[in-house]
């Protein structure tokens, strides 16, 4: 229970974050975030066909927890629930900008959330 009342905080802070720096500069202004709790390996889902054409995120809270712990038997990977949380919604918000053009391609997701991560760039999508 301590562990979702932290990892809500910390959504609430990544959103405050892709509000300020990422939203701006993106033809989506807005999404919306959905908490789900499944036992599998999906971090999060995009769903397309709002009413609103606005993007549904699905973050899964339950995957999230058990990748932070996962990833303590790996000391070498330096990476936070926080991190863990951002990217996720990245990779999604991606998916989000790839559907807007008709495609969709996980590579080009996965470099959109580690380019932002790792070196603060916007990538075009």
């Amino acid at each position: 229970m301590i562990v979702i009342t932290i990892m809500n905080r910390l959504i609430k802070q990544v959103e405050k974050e892709i509000k300020k720096n990422i939203l701006p500069h993106l033809p989506i202004k807005k999404y919306i975030l959905k908490k789900i709790y499944k036992n599998n390996n999906y971090l999060g889902f995009y769903k397309t066909g709002s009413i609103f054409n606005i993007p549904i995120i699905k973050l899964n809270l339950t995957c999230i927890k058990n990748s932070f712990k996962t990833k303590k038997l790996y000391p070498n990977f330096d990476i936070s629930l926080y991190d863990i949380i951002l990217t996720t919604i990245l990779h999604e918000l991606a998916h989000a900008l790839q559907d807007l053009k008709g495609y969709c391609k996980e590579e080009e997701a996965e470099e959109f959330a580690y380019n932002y991560y790792f070196f603060g760039k916007i990538d075009k999508i």
